[in-house]
């Protein structure tokens, strides 16, 4: 039989022809069916379409799978989720629920904010799964469980934990949250305390208690700048007398560096002036050429003391025998009446003593004649003001 015989044979008789195309088709469309997408953040666990059971021996990812046209995915959320119990309400895809209704160990009620995170643990999803079978059910078992497990812990503390030692007891509601999700197949990512409200006479009786607290602290507070005070005043009052002292005995060693420089000045002043004395006494002779006496030499350490101090005198008197008086002015000096006979040099020095001796016109205004005494003659400062002005 030919090909053509074949094409004939067929075009009378189509019926194969359709059965062959429909099987393709349909063998087509059950394969394409049998690959199935799972959503992006989320676990899947494999459900017969059929008999209803689901497989829970394997947990898949995101991604497309051959799974069969008889079988679906039930999904679970992969990422974190957030469960609040606040008065305001949160952002959207966060579980709101009304604060946590609790009583202290000091038997104060109190509503307490606090927001867990969690997320689903993959290995133990069939297992969470065989206790809820949907997301929403999971999400009620961890919210009884959370309550629970939160009130305990309140029960175990005071309401003035929450502001005395918020650490502490945020610290043991982490625990408990760790602890209740373990149980349920999920992770507790992290737990916030937000704020905490107690009944308004007790609002009143804390902020009293909190304004005393603090009056205490600041009494302690000025009581202990008083003690720092007193004792800075103690340490400054030490270092003062230290100076003191201190001052008190170098002024003790610069009094007695003084007086020991002022004796040494003077022990030698006066050793100079006994030798100049005795150079005196050697150099000085009477017309007889002794040396003077005791009594000479006393007065003329006196005449010479007399004429060192008589430079700038007004008016002297008792020059001479009968007395007479000299007026001086600011300009120069006159003699008013008589005239001063000069006695100086006294006739009893050697005339090579008396050429070295100055004379009484080169030493300045006149001081008169020493009052040697032959006769004795003393000279008297009257006055240093002028009591003639020429």
């Amino acid at each position: 039989m030919g090909l053509d015989d074949g094409i004939r044979a067929a075009a009378r008789n189509p019926c194969p022809v359709c059965c062959v195309s429909a099987v393709s088709f349909t063998l087509f469309m059950l394969l394409v069916t049998s690959w199935k997408t799972l959503g992006p953040y989320k676990y899947g666990l494999l459900k017969n379409s059929v008999t209803g059971k689901v497989k829970l021996d394997e947990v898949y990812e995101p991604g497309v799978h051959m799974i069969g046209f008889w079988n679906n995915f039930l999904s679970f959320p992969s990422t974190i989720q957030t469960i609040q119990y606040s008065f305001e309400k949160p952002e959207e895809g966060v579980q709101h629920l009304t604060p946590l209704h609790l009583r202290s160990m000091d038997a104060v009620p109190i509503h307490l904010e606090v927001s867990v995170q969690y997320q689903r643990k993959k290995d133990e999803l069939p297992d969470l799964f065989e206790q809820a079978m949907t997301s929403t059910l999971q999400e009620n078992i961890f919210i009884s469980n959370l309550r629970a497990e939160l009130t305990k812990v309140m029960s175990r503390h005071d309401v003035s934990d929450c502001w005395e030692h918020r650490e502490t007891l945020v610290q043991e509601f982490m625990r408990a949250c760790e602890e209740v999700l373990a149980k349920s197949h999920a992770l507790c990512w992290g737990l916030q305390f937000y704020r905490v409200e107690v009944d308004e006479r007790y609002e009143r009786e804390l902020v009293v208690t909190q304004v005393q607290k603090q009056r205490r602290r600041i009494e302690a507070a000025r009581k202990r700048a008083a003690e720092v005070r007193s004792e800075t005043q103690v340490r400054l009052a030490n270092y003062s007398s230290r100076i003191r002292v201190v001052e008190a005995e170098a002024g003790a060693d610069r009094y007695q560096l003084e007086a020991a420089a002022w004796t040494a000045a003077e022990v030698a002043r006066v050793s100079a002036q006994a030798a100049a004395m005795e150079h005196v006494r050697e150099a000085l002779r009477l017309p007889n050429g002794s040396t003077l006496t005791e009594a000479q030499m006393a007065e003329y350490q006196r005449a010479m003391a007399l004429g060192s101090v008589l430079k700038t005198p007004r008016l002297f008197y008792g020059l001479s025998s009968p007395p007479t008086y000299v007026a001086m002015s600011s300009a120069a000096s006159r003699r008013l009446e008589g005239s001063v006979e000069s006695h100086w040099p006294p006739p009893w020095l050697e005339a090579d003593v008396q050429s070295q001796l100055p004379s009484p016109e080169s030493s300045g205004p006149s001081r008169g004649p020493p009052p040697w005494k032959e006769p004795s003659h003393e000279a008297h400062i009257v006055s240093h003001e002028p009591l003639l002005e020429l």
